[in-house]
């Protein structure tokens, strides 16, 4: 295929199909990161050299100008704009909206981020295409005008490439294998109540699985990211402490509840106790709560460690596989943490800092509240 083309042509040629195939997910396993997390790496490293490369030469070709100035130029503009590029960018988002994207939002953010990048990429190589150009003319005005159209063509060959390849190996089926339902109907009559902290406030609220009736429980101020929400089953009773935790700093855990089957008492905000609740007695967030009996149980359902693996179910009888999770560019990505399975294959849990209800058989997701450390109980919809 490549002895139809000159060897300035293949040149550029090789240098897109180097990078393609250097992304290509099965180049990552997921035990040591994800394909997202292995090419974003070779991008920073390899790849900006390579993109300048196939840049350099589109310009040499299409400008008439020397291609080792061109390719040289145009590889130190990549690694120049990756820099000041990512700065700009994390300085951008951390100071609007894009910063704290929801499961509602994600998609408005994902595009607004590409479509700023792209922008902002031809505005910070412009100067080294107009340092390539310089040689061919005296005129500024001239040289000015081409510069600007050649880091035009520039990135859009190089979006060209990257855009498919960053879509084929990001984890995007949360919203292409469900449907996302903003009114959680599927939820309606789920006798789950769910406890969190929320991200705003830091205190503990409840709410009904299809997301009614939210209320807060126990004013708590709680800022540490890290403390966790944990329940205790009470010997001989069918009651549950709820403790919460500085997991992995077990002398400051905390009693909040004895009975969360009758927490009236807790909008007084009153600590019950605080004390050592070891860890054995927790169900740690890595693993999965059912609250199914044992022949609802048709699902299997796994979380991974990564974003990239989120959660995946498997039907013994029907055989269906379904796999909900979501990673994508620009470090942006949620893991699953807290699952627990409710009757009706219903699953509760967080993802990133948001309280997520999955409907499995439904094949659909809604968003119950901002926050982190879901516990659920069966205690009965308000």
């Amino acid at each position: 295929m490549l002895g139809n083309y000159s060897k300035k042509h293949r040149l550029a040629l090789l240098t897109y199909l180097i990078l393609g195939l250097a992304l290509i997910p099965s180049a990552a396993h997921a035990n040591a990161g994800t394909p997202l997390m292995w090419a974003g790496m070779f991008h920073l490293l390899i790849g900006n050299a390579l993109i300048g490369t196939g840049e350099g030469a589109i310009i040499a070709r299409l400008f008439k100008v020397k291609y080792s100035r061109s390719i040289g130029i145009m590889i130190l503009a990549n690694y120049f704009s990756a820099f000041a590029g990512g700065v700009i960018l994390y300085t951008f988002a951390g100071n609007s909206w894009i910063a704290n994207p929801t499961l509602y939002t994600m998609p408005k953010v994902i595009w607004t981020l590409v479509v700023t990048s792209f922008l902002l990429t031809i505005v910070l190589e412009w100067p080294f295409c107009l340092w390539i150009l310089r040689a061919n003319t005296s005129s500024a005005k001239v040289v000015t005008k081409t510069a600007i159209i050649a880091s035009l063509i520039a990135q859009v060959a190089s979006y060209g490439v990257l855009v498919p390849w960053y879509y084929l190996i990001s984890a995007k089926s949360l919203y292409t294998d469900v449907d996302i339902d903003r009114s959680l109907s599927f939820a309606k009559g789920s006798p789950a109540l769910i406890y969190f902290i929320s991200a705003a406030d830091g205190a503990i609220y409840r709410v009904n699985a299809d997301g009614t009736n939210r209320r807060k429980v126990f004013d708590f101020d709680i800022k540490a990211t890290d403390a966790e929400l944990r329940t205790k089953s009470i010997k001989n009773s069918g009651a549950k402490e709820l403790w919460l935790t500085d997991y992995p700093n077990s002398e400051k855990d905390t009693l909040i509840c004895k009975d969360l089957s009758a927490d009236a008492f807790l909008t007084r905000g009153r600590v019950l106790h605080i004390g050592d609740a070891t860890s054995q007695s927790y169900d740690f967030h890595h693993r999965i709560s059912d609250l199914r009996t044992q022949n609802e149980r048709d699902w299997e359902v796994d979380a991974g460690f990564w974003g990239y693996e989120g959660i995946t179910a498997d039907n013994r009888k029907t055989h269906e596989h379904l796999k909900v999770a979501f990673e994508a560019p620009f470090i942006l990505g949620w893991f699953v943490r807290d699952a627990t399975i409710l009757p009706g294959d219903q699953v509760v849990y967080r993802l990133g800092d948001q309280i997520i209800i999955l409907d499995l058989n439904r094949r659909k997701i809604g968003l119950l509240a901002v926050g982190r450390s879901p516990v659920v109980t069966l205690g009965g919809k308000e």
